[in-house]
């Protein structure tokens, strides 16, 4: 018998395990498949555009973003990053970057010096990021917002406030990132001859106790290289927060609110001196959220609460009032208070930007309510429709319109471009008005359009 020409069989219970081993493969396997694919359903991917501004003939956003849909970026899983992108005069998108890694000069507070110190050319890694301003420049482009640099930051939603500027191709020229109390950012842009004044916010993060006095809303202006020339700050080291700044003749209106919540309006002169304080006790925990001037005077918008008349003293307030009615409030010159209007209903509405143009002023925001004169799009009284207001400088109403689908639409920006208005803002409507928009339903996608002088929606 030649063993050499034996045929081996493999044993009954040998191709048993063998088969068994297969299946227990195949369907690990398909399990796998079936969890990522559920996983994918239910997550829900962010894209969002919150300011823009407009360069020739093309124009820049900034927001954040998973990069999920995107075509231009990689999708970083589990990390949403500072987005700035590029489109033509007609929309078209022609480059989007996210915020990277890099070296930044770095100005925190100090605790043993009591001021503030640079340290310079620090190596950034960045976790998330959010961009919530851009400007352009002569040369590129000014970006603000926020960051984490650390694993402990991500942990603990902790950020510092980040300063980048940009020159046309979206190539980093220099970055700045700036630390006065733990949790800080950058809200919002004003471009002066000789530099930047930026407004934000510095608070402690969550459980951390302190009576510093260097923390709320923050306003720091830079010179035009990135140098901080000088800061100052107000409202608050829980939750004061400065949204926005326009400026007068000599100095600077900032807007936002303290650390109960109550709006605030602060003067500053040129050198970064408190003039005056003026609060406004019926906003909501966002407070004001945008300024525009005229000459000495100025225009705010946010959202009021409205009193609410239960029957119980106790419960009788505006403090507690679930109702909130779209806000303008025109000051003079020195803060007094000429006249304010609200636009809603029953529900919720808010506007979140403001726009002079000439004789006239454009708004937007979003509202909730079914019971006012403009169509609610959304499926129920708890998801928002995008709001267009345009009054004259009295506050009496022009036009109104509202914008989106059955989901939510929120509308954060509007700037001027030529004889348009481009409006920026984020929406998960799958039905809404742009049909060259093609969303799922379910993520968060950032959205820019043009409207005409009427409000109307220019396809």
């Amino acid at each position: 018998m030649k063993k050499g020409n034996a045929k081996y069989e493999m044993p009954k219970w040998l191709k048993i395990v063998f088969v068994v081993c297969i299946l227990i493969i195949v369907a690990e396997l398909g399990y796998m498949g079936i969890s990522m694919i559920q996983r994918a359903r239910n997550t829900v991917y962010y894209d969002t555009t919150m300011m823009g501004d407009v360069d020739g003939d093309s124009f820049i956003t900034v927001g954040s973003s998973d990069f999920k849909h995107s075509k231009y970026v990689d999708y970083m899983d589990g990390l949403v990053k500072g987005k700035l992108a590029k489109y033509t005069s007609d929309g078209k998108l022609i480059w989007e970057k996210t915020y990277q890694d890099g070296v930044s000069d770095f100005v925190h507070y100090d605790t043993k010096s009591q001021e503030l110190i640079c340290d310079e050319d620090v190596e950034s890694k960045s976790f998330n990021s959010t961009f919530y301003a851009v400007k352009t420049l002569s040369d590129g482009y000014l970006v603000a917002g926020s960051a984490e640099f650390s694993e402990y930051q991500q942990q603990n939603q902790i950020r510092e406030a980040i300063l980048v500027k940009y020159d046309f191709d979206g190539n980093v020229v220099w970055s700045r990132r700036f630390k006065a109390l733990s949790n800080t950012k950058f809200t919002n842009i004003l471009v002066e001859n000789d530099g930047y004044v930026v407004v934000g916010q510095s608070i402690y993060e969550n459980l951390e106790l302190g009576n510093h006095t260097i923390g709320g809303g923050i306003i720091v202006k830079y010179d035009l290289d990135g140098n901080v020339v000088w800061n100052s700050n107000f409202g608050g080291n829980k939750s004061g927060i400065f949204n926005d700044i326009a400026k007068v003749s000599d100095g600077y209106i900032v807007v936002g609110k303290d650390s109960k919540d109550t709006g605030l309006v602060v003067k500053y002169n040129f050198a970064g001196e408190r003039q005056w304080i003026r609060n406004y006790s019926y906003t909501d925990t966002e407070g004001f959220q945008g300024v525009v001037s005229n000459k000495d005077e100025y225009y705010v918008v946010g959202s009021k609460k409205i009193w609410e008349d239960t029957g119980d003293p106790e419960k009788d307030n505006a403090r507690a009032a679930t109702n909130t009615e779209a806000l303008i409030v025109k000051y003079n010159s020195d803060g007094t208070q000429a006249w304010e209007k609200t636009f809603g209903g029953s529900s919720y509405e808010r506007f979140y930007d403001v726009l002079l143009d000439g004789e006239s002023l454009y708004l937007v925001g979003h509202f909730t309510s079914s019971d006012i004169d403009v169509p609610l799009k959304t499926k129920n009284s708890e998801m928002m429709t995008g709001l267009l207001v345009k009054m004259d400088l009295d506050g009496n109403i022009i036009a109104k319109n509202s914008f989106g689908g059955s989901n939510n639409d929120n509308l954060l920006n509007i700037v001027k471009n030529k004889d348009q208005y481009l409006v920026l803002g984020v929406s998960n409507s799958k039905d809404k008005d742009l049909k060259s928009y093609s969303f799922n339903g379910k993520d968060y996608h950032g959205i820019l359009f043009a409207i005409d002088s009427s409000l109307n929606v220019i396809s």
